[in-house]
């Protein structure tokens, strides 16, 4: 199995761009990483657009207050999530969740983005992303 490479993302900047929707939260409750080995573009490309950025927030949000939501962050499998990106294009990053080591918090890892999920129900495609994240291995990094 091959060892991954995954950077934390800086939420204190993401809490200074906006904070009354992290108001008494404690951004350093769950430790948020992204894949940089697998595909980071198709995260960051989703994460970036105008129209995704107050979703990312909210979804970050439900995150660091320890809750599902299905509109925003779900469950899939035992340890893989997805942010839920809807509108006109229907876009998910399926993520890996674990505790960290010696009990430590809990750690997200967005693994894959995928832009046009055009069904319901998640199709053979979309199960073997789910897969190869639930499959994954880390090295995790503050900084590269």
């Amino acid at each position: 199995m091959q060892l991954k490479n995954a950077l934390r993302h800086n939420l204190e900047k993401l809490a200074r761009e906006s904070p009354k929707d992290f108001e008494g939260i404690d951004i350093n409750c769950v430790k948020i990483y992204l894949d940089v080995d697998t595909d980071p573009d198709s995260v960051l490309k989703i994460i970036r657009k105008r129209k995704n950025r107050n979703k990312f927030r909210l979804i970050i949000r439900t995150i660091l207050q320890g809750r599902y939501d299905d509109a925003l962050y779900k469950k899939e499998r035992n340890n893989i999530a997805a942010m839920k990106f809807s509108g006109l294009i229907n876009s998910r990053i399926y993520c890996l969740e674990m505790a960290g080591d010696n009990g430590e918090k809990k750690i997200v890892i967005m693994c894959r983005g995928i832009e046009h999920k055009s069904s319901q129900k998640n199709d053979k495609k979309i199960n073997a992303i789910i897969d190869s994240v639930e499959n994954s291995t880390y090295i995790f990094h503050e900084t590269l």
